[in-house]
């Protein structure tokens, strides 16, 4: 059975620059054989987007950082769908940032788990993981 599981764009940027950051849960599913990771087309951007503004920073270029990162994890890339759009649509306004919007409604759409810390999205009926 696959643990299929999308990083929350934290959970992207822990698992490259500080992993003890991850919940023990999440630590232990990347032992794991059957864990399939997903990282969303919709994180990479706003990872990228938070570097350009100054807000993320990364030892050497970000794009690269990322890229090597990616290889490094082997993750399934999620891109963005018009069915996890209007799963983000159908979700009730509790949380307004667009960018953990789009991944609920990702996760929603793909029956994956969402891995993330963030408590604003456990306010909805989307599975989480930490």
């Amino acid at each position: 059975m696959s643990h299929r599981v999308l990083l929350d764009t934290h959970a992207v940027v822990w698992s490259l620059s500080d992993p003890e950051r991850l919940g023990r849960r999440l630590r232990r599913l990347f032992r794991d054989r059957s864990f399939e990771p997903l990282v969303s087309t919709v994180s990479i951007w706003e990872i990228l987007a938070k570097a350009k503004a100054g807000k993320l920073h990364f030892g050497g270029d970000p794009e690269s950082s990322i890229r090597q990162h990616l290889d490094n994890l082997r993750p399934s890339i999620l891109p963005l769908r018009l069915d996890h759009v209007y799963a983000a649509y159908r979700l009730p306004i509790l949380h307004k940032d667009p960018w953990d919007r789009l991944l609920m409604g990702q996760a929603v759409a793909e029956g994956a788990l969402l891995a993330t810390r963030d408590e604003a999205i456990r306010q909805y009926k989307v599975p989480v993981i930490w």
